[in-house]
């Protein structure tokens, strides 16, 4: 046991109390992936990071006073070091970062962290009759990826769809195909063949038959579709990244699918021309380099179209022979009629006051002739007697 010391004076204690830190900032912040924005700082609180779809997980980094406490999404991490990986879902995320000072007092930031898809189906909406996307969606399409607009339903009547400016630009940096989808076409189209200072306008009307291919409707397998793409007002026909189609094909007896393919209307040659494809997944896909009326036929179809073409032209030519022919008719005997007046006004102008001519002047004229003619012959007889 410890002997106890009578204390017989008085004793002065003095005691000096330590001021708690009052501390609550980071001093640096990084990530493994992507790049803050804007830079980190310490007294700037909310930041963004944009990562690609192949990254599921994030950690991060931070430094901060000794005695203070830092957790993020609630769990606690060292100063200086990786913190545990964080899941990352497909869009959207946000991840909270927590200090707090030796005195208790906490500090909050924020990071957003926006994870982009390969794949991104958009929602469109209808303005005054064309289809537009959200920014949002257009901003959530990862590098080298896909939007996706859909065009039916309700909009399944429009035929124009329409990228912004600001829309192009970020598609283009990220090297995004858009497709186009309604019931009974797609089109793909490369971003990268546009400018990227234009709003950018796509078209895809449905035609119906047309004189100059008779019965290409009724053999077509699919619908006929004339595409047309706009910039700054102006048509762009052709392009340096090649253009998918694709045409819905119901499977048939009437022919083997592998067999159609698609084609486009040659307005110059007037006449259907091959582009190719291939059967995947029930569709007809066909890469081209040009926009035009494009449909899915099998080849012995387009061959009686093609005939059905001649025997339209060679009939158009028959009727306008014929027309020429009775036109040219028409003229002749209208000619014929002029001229057979006139011959009647000149008789009438030059027979007033003369009488007509009958038999028996006739006869007497006839026989003075004679007269004059033995006359004639008497004189000649006469004059060679003479000079004999």
């Amino acid at each position: 046991y410890f002997e106890t010391a009578r204390v017989t004076e008085n004793i002065i204690l003095y005691a000096k109390w330590k001021e708690l830190d009052s501390e609550a900032i980071l001093h640096d912040l990084t990530t493994n992936i992507g790049e803050l924005s804007p830079t980190f700082r310490s007294d700037l609180n909310e930041y963004t990071i944009t990562v690609g779809e192949r990254y599921d997980r994030i950690n991060m980094t931070t430094l901060f006073t000794e005695s203070a406490t830092v957790t993020i999404n609630g769990k606690a991490t060292r100063n200086g070091e990786k913190s545990e990986d964080i899941l990352l879902n497909s869009g959207k995320n946000e991840i909270e970062i927590v200090i707090t000072a030796e005195n208790g007092h906490i500090n909050k930031y924020i990071v957003k962290v926006n994870r982009l898809k390969q794949i991104v189906e958009s929602t469109p909406i209808e303005v005054n009759g064309t289809a537009v996307v959200r920014d949002d969606e257009v901003h959530s399409v990862d590098y080298n990826g896909v939007l996706v607009a859909s065009l039916n339903n309700e909009l399944a009547n429009i035929e124009k769809f329409q990228l912004s400016i600001e829309q192009v630009a970020t598609l283009r940096k990220r090297n995004v195909n858009v497709m186009v989808v309604k019931d009974d076409v797609t089109v793909n189209v490369a971003i990268a063949n546009f400018d990227s200072s234009e709003d950018l306008l796509i078209y895809l009307e449905r035609i119906g038959e047309q004189r100059n291919w008779p019965n290409a409707s009724d053999r077509s397998k699919s619908s006929i579709y004339d595409f047309t793409i706009k910039q700054n007002g102006k048509k762009i026909r052709e392009f340096e990244h090649s253009i998918e189609l694709g045409f819905p094909i119901d499977d048939s007896d009437e022919y083997i699918v592998d067999e159609l393919k698609v084609y486009f209307w040659n307005a110059e040659l007037e006449q259907w021309e091959y582009v190719g494809g291939s059967y995947v997944d029930g569709f007809i896909r066909a890469m081209t380099n040009h926009f035009s009326i494009f449909a899915v036929f099998h080849p012995n179809d387009i061959s009686g179209i093609e005939d059905n073409e001649d025997d339209t032209k060679e009939e158009d030519d028959t009727k306008e022979e014929d027309d020429t022919k009775e036109e040219d008719d028409t003229k002749e005997a209208k000619y014929k009629n002029e001229m057979k007046e006139k011959e009647r006004n000149w008789q009438t102008d030059h027979t007033e006051g003369v009488l007509p001519v009958t038999s028996t002047q006739f006869v007497q004229w006839f026989l003075i002739g004679i007269l004059f003619v033995l006359l004639g012959t008497g004189l000649t007889t006469t004059r060679q007697k003479i000079t004999k």
